[in-house]
């Protein structure tokens, strides 16, 4: 993996945080895990169907953004399905946050 710094609980890191998971995630080919909950249609590629292979990525993607997380906020996101509701989740929480920290700048 591509290394990718962890996101503080008080959220001051969470722009550059998005930044470089959504650059990480676009170099490994899966950025489309936090875009969309539908799979995309593809050949078989190593031996796996499409579905397998998304399945399989929604793991990695939703294994990536935990780790990189404090445990208070992984109990808030962690009851997401899909690696985009676990995003849009961890957005929720975050992003206006960083507009209250840069309106106190």
């Amino acid at each position: 993996w591509i290394w990718v710094t962890k996101l503080v609980a008080d959220g001051t890191n969470w722009v550059t945080y998005h930044d470089w998971i959504m650059w990480a995630l676009n170099a490994k080919g899966l950025l489309e895990h936090l875009t969309s909950d539908t799979i995309i249609a593809a050949s078989m590629v190593d031996g796996l169907t499409p579905e397998a292979r998304w399945k399989k990525d929604e793991a990695m993607v939703k294994q990536l953004v935990a780790s990189l997380v404090p445990d208070m906020v992984f109990s808030q996101i962690k009851a997401g399905l899909k690696a985009k509701e676990v995003w849009d989740q961890l957005r929720a929480l975050y992003e206006g946050r960083s507009k209250l920290i840069l309106v106190n700048l």
